[in-house]
């Protein structure tokens, strides 16, 4: 298998830096920032942040911690008309927990076909590594596989997606769907484990913005 042609970043092309904000519960915020770099592979280094939020004076809440915690990231992406293997778009992500001393490696890989002038069928395939305080007898992995299938005119994405690991190597299902609202804001509904017998239901508003 022989790489694609790949053409180098310009700096106008890519966003220097990354920040988002969520509140996907009333019980914490979550922050990611960081930097992108406009070179070959783009990439990026930041951190995800959560933020604990005061909950309501009641019996019924328990004691809780406010203490901030979150993780390191560095991300490779090539993708656009820098494409690697024929793939449309290929990435390597790598998390660190400070907290816990685990470490995760992630390679993604995607294609997408145009269906009609209408619609998109994308697929994905993602493998990850992970081992807690860098000890081989640690190491974990776990696959997912996902196919999308996207409306061009309105941005409208519907995932079916499978995933098993070291743990558990039974196949888990979900359904989900996402529609972004404006450039910064998007709302996603899903349904995971289809497999069992109560499936949880899911829904999340994020608003993200880059400079």
């Amino acid at each position: 298998m022989t790489a694609g042609a790949v053409t180098p970043a310009k700096s106008g092309e890519i966003k220097p830096y990354i920040w988002s904000f969520a509140k996907p519960s009333n019980s914490k915020y979550e922050m990611t920032v960081g930097a992108r770099l406009p070179v070959l592979g783009q990439p990026e280094f930041g951190s995800d942040v959560t933020l604990p939020s005061a909950l309501p004076r009641d019996s019924l809440n328990a004691p809780r911690s406010y203490v901030p915690s979150g993780t390191l990231w560095s991300k490779l992406r090539f993708s656009d008309n820098r494409k690697l293997f024929g793939l449309d778009d290929t990435g390597l992500t790598m998390r660190y927990d400070p907290q816990t001393d685990a470490a995760t490696s992630e390679l993604s890989a995607g294609k997408t076909f145009s269906l009609t002038g209408l619609l998109d069928f994308t697929l994905r395939d993602s493998y990850a590594l992970s081992a807690d305080r860098f000890e081989p007898e640690t190491l974990s992995w776990n696959t997912k596989k996902a196919i999308e299938l996207s409306v061009k005119s309105t941005k409208t994405k519907f995932t079916a997606a499978f995933n098993a690991s070291l743990d558990d190597a039974a196949w888990h299902s979900s359904l989900s769907m996402e529609q972004p609202v404006s450039q910064t804001f998007r709302l996603q509904a899903s349904v995971e484990d289809l497999q069992a017998e109560t499936p949880t239901s899911v829904f999340r508003a994020r608003f993200s913005r880059a400079w």
